[in-house]
């Protein structure tokens, strides 16, 4: 093989590669520089290093989210447990809540709101109403609950100082 046709020939490899890299072919870790060697006049291609991952955790901060558990019969505190962010796959940004701990009883506030879903959007209800959904999807299963209610049953929570919830809201995506 001439010179002529070597530098033709590693010019086609490093033009594959950079087109299956922008089509996403080979993903982010494959990404390719083509340089000239001066002395030798061939084309040298070489593997980028990966682009890194942002952190899928960021998304999470400053949510505290629960799973519940259940409802007390007096309406009066709602068993959950804490929550924990677990990102997805080593190449995947996206995420999710992975309930963690014992159970533990949650009091609310005076005045606290409350939201549940209905179908993607939410729906203001009373801590009452609240309590009681949870309790039906707890005791007996979401074939109890109709669409567009869901028995998903991750909630971002606010807290006062004391500990008390003062703002409960059902989440879409867990």
């Amino acid at each position: 093989m001439t010179i002529r046709h070597f530098t033709v020939a590693a010019t086609g490899l490093a033009c594959a590669a950079l087109t299956l890299t922008s089509f996403g072919v080979a993903g982010p870790a494959a990404a390719s520089t083509v340089s000239r060697s001066a002395s030798s006049g061939t084309a040298v291609v070489s593997a980028a290093k990966p682009a890194k991952m942002p952190d899928c955790t960021a998304r999470a901060a400053g949510m505290r989210i629960i799973q519940t558990v259940d409802a007390s019969a007096s309406g009066a505190t709602l068993t959950a447990r804490e929550t924990k962010f677990v990102c997805g796959g080593p190449n995947d940004g996206d995420g999710y809540f992975l309930a963690v701990g014992k159970p533990e009883k949650f009091h609310f506030a005076a005045g606290a709101s409350a939201s549940v879903l209905n179908g993607i959007h939410s729906k203001q209800v009373s801590v009452a109403e609240l309590l009681r959904f949870v309790h039906k999807c707890a005791g007996s299963g979401a074939g109890t609950v109709q669409y567009p209610s869901s028995c998903n049953g991750q909630f971002a929570i606010t807290v006062n100082k004391a500990g008390k919830i003062t703002a409960v809201k059902q989440r879409y995506h867990s």
